[in-house]
Protein backbone atom coordinates (compact mmCIF):
# COMPACT_ATOMS: atom_id res chain seq x y z
CA UNK A 1 0.00 0.00 0.00
CA UNK A 2 1.21 3.59 -0.81
CA UNK A 3 0.55 6.78 0.76
CA UNK A 4 -3.17 6.51 1.73
CA UNK A 5 -4.74 4.01 -1.06
CA UNK A 6 -4.96 0.03 -1.20
CA UNK A 7 -4.33 -1.98 -4.28
CA UNK A 8 -6.12 -5.06 -5.48
CA UNK A 9 -4.79 -7.17 -8.37
CA UNK A 10 -7.33 -9.17 -10.70
CA UNK A 11 -7.29 -11.72 -12.77
CA UNK A 12 -8.80 -10.26 -15.79
CA UNK A 13 -10.88 -7.23 -16.94
CA UNK A 14 -13.88 -8.94 -16.25
CA UNK A 15 -12.80 -10.10 -12.87
CA UNK A 16 -11.74 -6.10 -12.31
CA UNK A 17 -15.33 -4.97 -13.60
CA UNK A 18 -17.30 -7.38 -11.11
CA UNK A 19 -15.50 -5.82 -8.46
CA UNK A 20 -16.28 -2.12 -9.18
CA UNK A 21 -20.02 -2.79 -9.99
CA UNK A 22 -20.26 -4.53 -6.24
CA UNK A 23 -18.43 -1.64 -4.89
CA UNK A 24 -20.47 0.86 -6.53
CA UNK A 25 -23.47 -0.56 -5.71
CA UNK A 26 -22.32 -0.80 -1.76
CA UNK A 27 -21.89 2.40 -1.58
CA UNK A 28 -17.86 2.33 -0.79
CA UNK A 29 -17.22 3.85 -3.83
CA UNK A 30 -18.86 6.39 -6.16
CA UNK A 31 -16.53 8.06 -8.74
CA UNK A 32 -14.17 5.28 -11.20
CA UNK A 33 -11.59 6.42 -13.65
CA UNK A 34 -9.93 3.96 -16.20
CA UNK A 35 -6.23 3.87 -17.44
CA UNK A 36 -4.09 1.77 -19.70
CA UNK A 37 -0.98 2.64 -18.28
CA UNK A 38 0.32 2.96 -14.53
CA UNK A 39 1.67 6.59 -15.12
CA UNK A 40 1.08 9.50 -12.14
CA UNK A 41 -2.51 10.93 -12.14
CA UNK A 42 -1.46 14.21 -13.76
CA UNK A 43 -3.65 16.28 -15.78
CA UNK A 44 -2.82 16.94 -19.33
CA UNK A 45 -1.50 20.19 -18.82
CA UNK A 46 1.12 19.27 -16.42
CA UNK A 47 2.77 16.37 -18.53
CA UNK A 48 4.80 18.31 -20.38
CA UNK A 49 6.28 21.46 -18.03
CA UNK A 50 8.05 22.46 -20.95
CA UNK A 51 4.88 22.85 -23.10
CA UNK A 52 3.00 24.89 -20.14
CA UNK A 53 3.25 28.38 -21.84
CA UNK A 54 2.36 27.08 -25.26
CA UNK A 55 -0.53 25.29 -24.06
CA UNK A 56 -1.82 28.04 -21.76
CA UNK A 57 -1.74 30.43 -24.72
CA UNK A 58 -3.91 27.53 -26.73
CA UNK A 59 -6.42 27.44 -23.78
CA UNK A 60 -6.65 31.47 -23.59
CA UNK A 61 -7.26 31.28 -28.01
CA UNK A 62 -10.30 28.98 -27.36
CA UNK A 63 -11.45 30.78 -24.34
CA UNK A 64 -11.30 33.77 -26.52
CA UNK A 65 -13.12 31.97 -29.70
CA UNK A 66 -16.01 30.83 -27.37
CA UNK A 67 -16.30 34.27 -25.93
CA UNK A 68 -16.79 35.71 -29.55
CA UNK A 69 -18.94 33.11 -30.45
CA UNK A 70 -22.83 33.80 -30.20
CA UNK A 71 -23.91 30.24 -31.32
CA UNK A 72 -21.93 29.14 -27.65
CA UNK A 73 -23.42 31.67 -25.13
CA UNK A 74 -24.12 28.60 -22.53
CA UNK A 75 -20.28 28.67 -22.42
CA UNK A 76 -19.57 32.00 -21.92
CA UNK A 77 -18.33 33.41 -18.52
CA UNK A 78 -18.29 29.23 -18.11
CA UNK A 79 -14.55 28.10 -17.17
CA UNK A 80 -15.54 24.73 -15.73
CA UNK A 81 -17.74 23.92 -19.42
CA UNK A 82 -14.75 25.57 -21.47
CA UNK A 83 -12.37 23.04 -19.98
CA UNK A 84 -14.65 20.59 -19.89
CA UNK A 85 -14.69 20.86 -23.71
CA UNK A 86 -11.16 21.89 -24.10
CA UNK A 87 -10.97 18.08 -22.33
CA UNK A 88 -12.65 16.31 -24.49
CA UNK A 89 -11.20 17.07 -27.51
CA UNK A 90 -7.69 17.27 -26.79
CA UNK A 91 -6.43 20.02 -25.52
CA UNK A 92 -4.20 19.73 -21.81
CA UNK A 93 -6.43 20.88 -19.52
CA UNK A 94 -5.63 20.80 -15.47
CA UNK A 95 -8.94 18.33 -15.68
CA UNK A 96 -8.69 14.53 -14.91
CA UNK A 97 -11.43 12.25 -16.63
CA UNK A 98 -13.56 10.21 -14.11
CA UNK A 99 -17.00 8.59 -14.78
CA UNK A 100 -19.77 7.55 -12.37
CA UNK A 101 -19.78 4.39 -14.10
CA UNK A 102 -17.43 1.14 -13.79
CA UNK A 103 -18.17 -0.20 -17.51
CA UNK A 104 -16.81 3.63 -18.47
CA UNK A 105 -13.52 3.77 -16.81
CA UNK A 106 -13.42 -0.28 -17.67
CA UNK A 107 -13.56 0.76 -20.94
CA UNK A 108 -11.23 3.24 -21.25
CA UNK A 109 -8.69 1.00 -18.86
CA UNK A 110 -8.29 -1.49 -21.84
CA UNK A 111 -8.39 1.17 -24.65
CA UNK A 112 -4.82 1.96 -26.57
CA UNK A 113 -6.36 3.42 -29.64
CA UNK A 114 -4.38 2.17 -32.32
CA UNK A 115 -1.34 1.38 -30.49
CA UNK A 116 -0.09 -2.04 -29.69
CA UNK A 117 -1.36 -3.63 -26.38
CA UNK A 118 1.70 -4.18 -24.82
CA UNK A 119 1.94 -6.55 -21.69
CA UNK A 120 1.71 -4.41 -18.94
CA UNK A 121 -1.12 -3.47 -16.66
CA UNK A 122 -4.26 -1.35 -16.41
CA UNK A 123 -6.29 -0.14 -13.68
CA UNK A 124 -9.08 1.13 -12.49
CA UNK A 125 -9.53 4.02 -10.24
CA UNK A 126 -12.36 4.02 -6.61
CA UNK A 127 -12.59 6.59 -5.23
CA UNK A 128 -15.36 8.05 -2.46
CA UNK A 129 -16.66 11.47 -3.21
CA UNK A 130 -17.22 11.95 0.66
CA UNK A 131 -14.04 11.09 1.75
CA UNK A 132 -12.26 12.40 -0.92
CA UNK A 133 -13.99 15.76 -0.25
CA UNK A 134 -13.01 15.68 3.85
CA UNK A 135 -9.75 14.55 3.33
CA UNK A 136 -9.25 17.84 1.24
CA UNK A 137 -11.45 20.35 3.04
CA UNK A 138 -8.20 21.68 5.41
CA UNK A 139 -6.15 21.86 3.02
CA UNK A 140 -8.56 23.53 0.33
CA UNK A 141 -9.83 25.97 2.85
CA UNK A 142 -5.79 27.24 3.84
CA UNK A 143 -5.22 27.92 -0.23
CA UNK A 144 -8.58 29.44 -1.00
CA UNK A 145 -7.70 32.14 2.24
CA UNK A 146 -4.69 33.11 0.22
CA UNK A 147 -5.57 32.51 -3.62
CA UNK A 148 -9.52 32.42 -3.51
CA UNK A 149 -9.25 28.77 -5.43
CA UNK A 150 -8.99 25.13 -4.11
CA UNK A 151 -5.82 22.67 -4.57
CA UNK A 152 -8.40 20.06 -5.40
CA UNK A 153 -11.99 19.97 -6.09
CA UNK A 154 -14.61 17.64 -7.87
CA UNK A 155 -16.23 19.42 -11.37
CA UNK A 156 -19.43 18.87 -12.56
CA UNK A 157 -20.80 20.21 -15.44
CA UNK A 158 -23.61 19.73 -17.61
CA UNK A 159 -22.30 21.43 -20.68
CA UNK A 160 -24.66 21.42 -23.41
CA UNK A 161 -24.93 19.89 -26.69
CA UNK A 162 -21.20 17.91 -25.37
CA UNK A 163 -22.60 14.24 -26.41
CA UNK A 164 -19.13 13.14 -25.17
CA UNK A 165 -19.58 13.99 -21.57
CA UNK A 166 -23.02 13.21 -21.58
CA UNK A 167 -22.47 9.82 -23.11
CA UNK A 168 -19.63 9.00 -20.51
CA UNK A 169 -21.17 9.83 -17.39
CA UNK A 170 -18.17 12.13 -16.99
CA UNK A 171 -16.87 14.84 -14.52
CA UNK A 172 -13.63 16.30 -13.17
CA UNK A 173 -11.20 16.31 -11.15
CA UNK A 174 -9.59 20.07 -11.33
CA UNK A 175 -6.33 19.67 -9.64
CA UNK A 176 -3.21 21.97 -8.47
CA UNK A 177 -1.35 19.74 -6.94
CA UNK A 178 1.46 16.95 -8.02
CA UNK A 179 0.83 12.88 -8.57
CA UNK A 180 2.27 12.47 -5.01
CA UNK A 181 0.35 14.89 -3.21
CA UNK A 182 -3.08 14.07 -4.95
CA UNK A 183 -2.66 10.42 -3.86
CA UNK A 184 -1.87 10.92 -0.62
CA UNK A 185 -4.65 12.72 0.24
CA UNK A 186 -7.33 11.28 -1.99
CA UNK A 187 -7.36 8.19 -0.60
CA UNK A 188 -8.34 5.78 -3.82
CA UNK A 189 -8.19 1.92 -4.20
CA UNK A 190 -6.30 0.70 -6.96
CA UNK A 191 -7.61 -2.26 -8.96
CA UNK A 192 -5.03 -3.48 -11.40
CA UNK A 193 -4.95 -6.03 -14.14
CA UNK A 194 -3.72 -7.66 -17.55
CA UNK A 195 -4.12 -5.52 -20.18
CA UNK A 196 -6.28 -7.48 -22.39
CA UNK A 197 -5.46 -8.49 -25.35
CA UNK A 198 -7.78 -7.12 -27.46
CA UNK A 199 -10.23 -4.06 -26.93
CA UNK A 200 -14.10 -4.39 -27.45
CA UNK A 201 -14.17 -2.07 -30.15
CA UNK A 202 -18.31 -2.07 -30.54
CA UNK A 203 -18.00 0.41 -27.43
CA UNK A 204 -16.52 3.07 -29.67
CA UNK A 205 -19.79 4.32 -30.91
CA UNK A 206 -21.47 4.56 -27.65
CA UNK A 207 -18.37 6.33 -26.04
CA UNK A 208 -17.71 8.73 -28.70
CA UNK A 209 -20.72 8.67 -30.56
CA UNK A 210 -20.01 9.04 -33.99
CA UNK A 211 -22.66 12.40 -35.24
CA UNK A 212 -21.80 15.82 -34.77
CA UNK A 213 -23.62 18.13 -32.15
CA UNK A 214 -24.07 21.46 -32.37
CA UNK A 215 -20.48 21.81 -29.98
CA UNK A 216 -18.31 18.99 -32.74
CA UNK A 217 -19.48 21.01 -35.57
CA UNK A 218 -18.41 24.43 -34.26
CA UNK A 219 -15.13 23.11 -32.86
CA UNK A 220 -14.36 21.73 -36.55
CA UNK A 221 -14.33 25.02 -37.02
CA UNK A 222 -11.79 26.16 -34.35
CA UNK A 223 -9.36 23.68 -35.00
CA UNK A 224 -9.08 24.66 -38.40
CA UNK A 225 -8.92 28.07 -37.67
CA UNK A 226 -5.84 26.91 -35.16
CA UNK A 227 -4.05 26.12 -38.24
CA UNK A 228 -3.92 29.04 -40.51
CA UNK A 229 -1.25 30.80 -38.50
CA UNK A 230 0.86 27.71 -39.31
CA UNK A 231 -0.28 27.20 -42.72
CA UNK A 232 0.56 30.99 -43.56
CA UNK A 233 4.10 31.21 -41.97
CA UNK A 234 4.58 27.52 -44.15
CA UNK A 235 3.82 30.43 -46.97
CA UNK A 236 5.33 32.97 -46.09
CA UNK A 237 8.69 31.19 -45.63
CA UNK A 238 8.36 28.83 -48.72
CA UNK A 239 6.93 31.17 -51.55
CA UNK A 240 8.28 34.59 -49.03
CA UNK A 241 4.67 35.97 -49.52
CA UNK A 242 2.76 38.49 -46.95
CA UNK A 243 -0.71 37.91 -46.34
CA UNK A 244 -2.73 40.20 -44.94
CA UNK A 245 -6.45 39.45 -43.29
CA UNK A 246 -9.54 41.69 -43.25
CA UNK A 247 -13.36 41.80 -43.16
CA UNK A 248 -14.20 41.83 -47.04
CA UNK A 249 -17.95 41.56 -46.51
CA UNK A 250 -18.72 45.06 -47.92
CA UNK A 251 -16.93 45.16 -50.84
CA UNK A 252 -18.06 45.28 -54.49
CA UNK A 253 -18.12 48.00 -57.08
CA UNK A 254 -19.83 51.14 -55.17
CA UNK A 255 -19.56 52.68 -59.03
CA UNK A 256 -22.03 50.09 -59.96
CA UNK A 257 -24.82 51.83 -58.16
CA UNK A 258 -26.73 54.84 -58.26
CA UNK A 259 -26.01 55.74 -54.88
CA UNK A 260 -22.67 56.83 -53.57
CA UNK A 261 -22.41 53.49 -51.58
CA UNK A 262 -23.24 50.25 -51.85
CA UNK A 263 -26.87 49.09 -50.98
CA UNK A 264 -28.62 48.04 -47.96
CA UNK A 265 -28.71 44.80 -47.09
CA UNK A 266 -32.69 43.47 -48.87
CA UNK A 267 -35.29 43.83 -45.98
CA UNK A 268 -35.66 39.99 -46.47
CA UNK A 269 -32.57 39.34 -44.19
CA UNK A 270 -34.36 41.24 -41.18
CA UNK A 271 -33.31 39.95 -37.89
CA UNK A 272 -36.80 38.52 -37.50
CA UNK A 273 -35.98 35.88 -40.00
CA UNK A 274 -32.52 35.36 -38.90
CA UNK A 275 -33.01 34.35 -35.10
CA UNK A 276 -34.17 31.03 -35.57
CA UNK A 277 -30.75 30.14 -37.23
CA UNK A 278 -28.69 31.78 -34.53
CA UNK A 279 -30.40 29.72 -31.53
CA UNK A 280 -28.29 27.16 -29.86
CA UNK A 281 -29.87 23.93 -29.57
CA UNK A 282 -29.66 22.01 -26.18
CA UNK A 283 -29.45 18.41 -27.28
CA UNK A 284 -28.62 15.27 -24.70
CA UNK A 285 -27.03 12.36 -26.56
CA UNK A 286 -28.81 9.84 -24.01
CA UNK A 287 -32.29 11.37 -24.07
CA UNK A 288 -32.52 10.21 -28.04
CA UNK A 289 -30.57 7.67 -28.70
CA UNK A 290 -31.13 4.84 -31.53
CA UNK A 291 -29.58 3.22 -34.00
CA UNK A 292 -31.21 3.13 -36.91
CA UNK A 293 -29.19 2.38 -40.36
CA UNK A 294 -31.16 4.33 -43.10
CA UNK A 295 -30.20 2.68 -46.33
CA UNK A 296 -30.21 4.71 -49.53
CA UNK A 297 -30.35 3.20 -52.89
CA UNK A 298 -29.25 4.57 -56.25
CA UNK A 299 -29.63 3.61 -59.68
CA UNK A 300 -26.11 4.52 -61.74
CA UNK A 301 -27.65 3.10 -64.74
CA UNK A 302 -30.67 5.91 -64.73
CA UNK A 303 -29.98 9.24 -65.76
CA UNK A 304 -28.93 11.94 -62.77
CA UNK A 305 -32.09 13.98 -62.17
CA UNK A 306 -34.54 10.84 -61.89
CA UNK A 307 -31.39 9.04 -59.50
CA UNK A 308 -31.76 13.09 -57.66
CA UNK A 309 -35.86 12.48 -57.22
CA UNK A 310 -35.43 9.05 -56.54
CA UNK A 311 -32.82 9.74 -53.64
CA UNK A 312 -34.66 12.93 -52.59
CA UNK A 313 -38.03 10.83 -51.89
CA UNK A 314 -36.14 7.98 -49.90
CA UNK A 315 -34.66 10.71 -47.83
CA UNK A 316 -37.88 12.76 -47.68
CA UNK A 317 -39.50 8.89 -46.08
CA UNK A 318 -36.55 8.94 -43.20
CA UNK A 319 -37.58 12.63 -42.48
CA UNK A 320 -41.11 11.72 -42.20
CA UNK A 321 -40.62 9.29 -39.12
CA UNK A 322 -41.69 10.84 -35.77
CA UNK A 323 -38.52 12.85 -34.52
CA UNK A 324 -36.70 12.12 -37.51
CA UNK A 325 -34.56 15.11 -36.69
CA UNK A 326 -33.48 14.15 -33.16
CA UNK A 327 -32.70 10.56 -33.68
CA UNK A 328 -29.05 11.51 -33.05
CA UNK A 329 -27.46 7.90 -33.54
CA UNK A 330 -29.08 7.02 -36.34
CA UNK A 331 -26.35 6.49 -39.51
CA UNK A 332 -26.80 6.20 -43.32
CA UNK A 333 -25.58 3.82 -45.86
CA UNK A 334 -25.92 4.00 -49.52
CA UNK A 335 -25.60 0.98 -51.85
CA UNK A 336 -25.72 1.08 -55.66
CA UNK A 337 -28.35 -1.25 -57.49
CA UNK A 338 -25.68 -4.03 -57.50
CA UNK A 339 -25.56 -3.94 -53.34
CA UNK A 340 -22.45 -2.51 -53.68
CA UNK A 341 -21.88 0.27 -50.87
CA UNK A 342 -20.80 3.57 -52.71
CA UNK A 343 -17.52 5.88 -52.00
CA UNK A 344 -16.44 8.76 -52.48
CA UNK A 345 -14.77 9.37 -56.10
CA UNK A 346 -11.05 10.20 -55.16
CA UNK A 347 -9.90 9.42 -58.64
CA UNK A 348 -6.41 8.27 -59.02
CA UNK A 349 -5.67 9.42 -55.00
CA UNK A 350 -4.39 7.13 -52.96
CA UNK A 351 -6.27 7.75 -49.81
CA UNK A 352 -9.05 5.45 -48.35
CA UNK A 353 -12.14 6.44 -50.05
CA UNK A 354 -14.69 7.15 -47.65
CA UNK A 355 -18.66 5.81 -47.84
CA UNK A 356 -20.94 8.11 -48.88
CA UNK A 357 -23.24 7.09 -46.06
CA UNK A 358 -20.15 8.85 -43.79
CA UNK A 359 -20.59 11.99 -45.68
CA UNK A 360 -24.41 11.98 -45.59
CA UNK A 361 -24.81 11.40 -41.83
CA UNK A 362 -22.21 15.16 -41.63
CA UNK A 363 -24.70 16.63 -43.61
CA UNK A 364 -27.67 15.77 -41.80
CA UNK A 365 -25.79 16.60 -38.35
CA UNK A 366 -25.47 20.10 -39.95
CA UNK A 367 -28.55 20.88 -41.20
CA UNK A 368 -31.29 18.92 -39.29
CA UNK A 369 -31.32 21.58 -36.55
CA UNK A 370 -31.10 24.67 -38.55
CA UNK A 371 -34.38 25.85 -39.54
CA UNK A 372 -34.15 24.15 -43.05
CA UNK A 373 -36.89 22.59 -44.82
CA UNK A 374 -37.13 18.53 -44.64
CA UNK A 375 -37.27 18.83 -48.24
CA UNK A 376 -34.07 21.74 -48.24
CA UNK A 377 -32.61 18.46 -46.12
CA UNK A 378 -33.54 15.61 -48.42
CA UNK A 379 -32.46 17.90 -51.56
CA UNK A 380 -28.80 18.32 -49.98
CA UNK A 381 -28.30 14.84 -49.35
CA UNK A 382 -29.72 13.62 -52.69
CA UNK A 383 -27.90 16.19 -54.60
CA UNK A 384 -24.10 15.03 -52.88
CA UNK A 385 -24.92 11.47 -53.31
CA UNK A 386 -25.82 12.15 -57.30
CA UNK A 387 -23.01 14.31 -57.71
CA UNK A 388 -20.63 11.63 -56.28
CA UNK A 389 -22.35 8.37 -58.53
CA UNK A 390 -22.14 10.36 -62.21
CA UNK A 391 -19.74 12.90 -63.93
CA UNK A 392 -19.81 16.03 -61.57
CA UNK A 393 -19.98 18.62 -64.23
CA UNK A 394 -22.56 16.80 -66.47
CA UNK A 395 -24.77 16.38 -63.66
CA UNK A 396 -24.60 19.81 -62.40
CA UNK A 397 -25.25 21.26 -65.54
CA UNK A 398 -28.29 18.23 -66.61
CA UNK A 399 -29.64 18.95 -62.37
CA UNK A 400 -29.56 22.94 -62.69
CA UNK A 401 -28.47 24.44 -65.83
CA UNK A 402 -25.80 26.53 -66.79
CA UNK A 403 -23.22 26.18 -63.67
CA UNK A 404 -20.89 29.09 -62.26
CA UNK A 405 -18.15 28.04 -59.16
CA UNK A 406 -18.37 30.11 -56.16
CA UNK A 407 -16.24 30.96 -53.34
CA UNK A 408 -17.77 31.83 -49.53
CA UNK A 409 -16.90 32.17 -46.29
CA UNK A 410 -18.37 32.70 -42.64
CA UNK A 411 -17.02 32.00 -39.28
CA UNK A 412 -13.55 32.88 -40.62
CA UNK A 413 -13.71 29.56 -42.61
CA UNK A 414 -13.66 29.80 -46.44
CA UNK A 415 -15.43 26.98 -49.31
CA UNK A 416 -15.72 26.31 -53.23
CA UNK A 417 -18.70 25.15 -54.30
CA UNK A 418 -20.99 25.14 -57.84
CA UNK A 419 -24.57 27.01 -58.47
CA UNK A 420 -26.99 26.88 -61.57
CA UNK A 421 -26.52 30.00 -62.98
CA UNK A 422 -30.67 30.11 -63.33
CA UNK A 423 -31.12 29.63 -59.68
CA UNK A 424 -28.45 32.43 -58.72
CA UNK A 425 -30.63 34.93 -60.88
CA UNK A 426 -33.65 33.78 -59.51
CA UNK A 427 -32.11 34.02 -56.55
CA UNK A 428 -31.07 37.79 -56.74
CA UNK A 429 -33.19 41.04 -54.91
CA UNK A 430 -36.17 41.71 -56.62
CA UNK A 431 -34.69 45.17 -56.70
CA UNK A 432 -31.39 44.18 -58.09
CA UNK A 433 -31.04 46.10 -62.05
CA UNK A 434 -33.07 48.91 -60.42
CA UNK A 435 -29.97 49.81 -58.33
CA UNK A 436 -27.31 49.57 -61.20
CA UNK A 437 -26.04 52.86 -62.72
CA UNK A 438 -27.01 52.72 -66.36
CA UNK A 439 -23.37 51.39 -67.21
CA UNK A 440 -23.59 48.76 -64.91
CA UNK A 441 -26.82 47.55 -65.75
CA UNK A 442 -26.12 47.03 -69.33
CA UNK A 443 -23.00 44.93 -67.90
CA UNK A 444 -24.90 43.23 -65.96
CA UNK A 445 -27.56 42.59 -69.07
CA UNK A 446 -24.75 41.16 -70.39
CA UNK A 447 -23.02 38.90 -68.28
CA UNK A 448 -25.80 38.39 -66.35
CA UNK A 449 -25.00 36.84 -63.29
CA UNK A 450 -21.05 37.08 -63.41
CA UNK A 451 -21.61 40.73 -63.08
CA UNK A 452 -23.79 40.83 -60.17
CA UNK A 453 -21.49 38.78 -58.30
CA UNK A 454 -18.68 40.81 -59.02
CA UNK A 455 -20.38 44.46 -58.14
CA UNK A 456 -21.22 42.88 -54.74
CA UNK A 457 -20.18 39.44 -52.84
CA UNK A 458 -22.43 40.16 -49.51
CA UNK A 459 -25.15 37.50 -49.85
CA UNK A 460 -27.44 40.28 -47.52
CA UNK A 461 -27.03 42.64 -49.90
CA UNK A 462 -27.40 40.63 -52.86
CA UNK A 463 -30.07 37.75 -52.39
CA UNK A 464 -33.68 37.70 -51.37
CA UNK A 465 -33.77 35.63 -48.54
CA UNK A 466 -36.25 32.48 -48.81
CA UNK A 467 -34.56 31.74 -52.35
CA UNK A 468 -31.12 31.84 -51.22
CA UNK A 469 -31.59 29.38 -48.36
CA UNK A 470 -33.41 27.04 -50.61
CA UNK A 471 -30.26 27.26 -53.56
CA UNK A 472 -27.93 26.90 -50.57
CA UNK A 473 -29.20 24.08 -48.84
CA UNK A 474 -29.75 22.23 -52.64
CA UNK A 475 -26.34 23.43 -54.15
CA UNK A 476 -23.77 25.24 -52.47
CA UNK A 477 -23.94 22.63 -49.21
CA UNK A 478 -23.78 19.19 -51.69
CA UNK A 479 -21.22 20.97 -53.67
CA UNK A 480 -18.74 22.47 -50.96
CA UNK A 481 -18.99 18.59 -49.54
CA UNK A 482 -17.63 17.31 -53.20
CA UNK A 483 -14.88 19.83 -53.12
CA UNK A 484 -13.89 20.21 -49.88
CA UNK A 485 -11.45 22.86 -49.67
CA UNK A 486 -10.74 22.66 -45.52
CA UNK A 487 -11.79 19.03 -45.12
CA UNK A 488 -15.07 18.45 -44.03
CA UNK A 489 -15.28 21.76 -42.38
CA UNK A 490 -18.48 22.78 -44.11
CA UNK A 491 -21.14 25.82 -44.23
CA UNK A 492 -24.38 25.17 -42.96
CA UNK A 493 -25.50 27.71 -41.50
CA UNK A 494 -26.28 30.47 -44.23
CA UNK A 495 -26.74 34.09 -40.91
CA UNK A 496 -22.93 32.75 -41.25
CA UNK A 497 -21.94 33.40 -44.52
CA UNK A 498 -20.27 36.99 -45.15
CA UNK A 499 -18.64 36.76 -48.59
CA UNK A 500 -19.99 34.85 -51.46
CA UNK A 501 -18.39 36.05 -54.72
CA UNK A 502 -17.52 33.84 -58.09
CA UNK A 503 -14.71 31.41 -58.04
Amino acid sequence: MKYNYPEHHAKSLDAALKLVRYLKKSGRYDLFRGQNHTFPLCPSIARRPEMIETNQALLKRFATWVHENDYLSSLHNNRDGIMAVAQHYGMPTPFLDFTTEPEVAAFFASDTGDKPRPKQSACILCLNRATFEGSWEDLNARYRANSGQDLVRIVEVDVQNLWRLHAQSGLFIDMRVDANVFEMFSHMLHIYFPLPSHHDATLNDKYYPKNKSHVELLLDQHFLIETYEYRQAQLQTIFDVVITAGDFSSLGEEGAFKEAQLPDPHTSWSEAVLEPWKIEPNEVYDAAISSEIHGLAIDTTSEPNSAAASLHAQVMTVLRKPNARNRLGDSWEVRDQAGTVAHEDEGDMDEKQRPLGEVVRLLFDGMRFKPYEDTEIASAIANYVTLNCFPSWQTMTELWGGVTGIELEGGSVRARGFCGEPTLMDALRPDFAELLTPDALAEFKADGIRAALYFLIDPRRLFEFQKFRRMFAEQVIPTTACIRVEGYVLHYNIADVRVFGQS
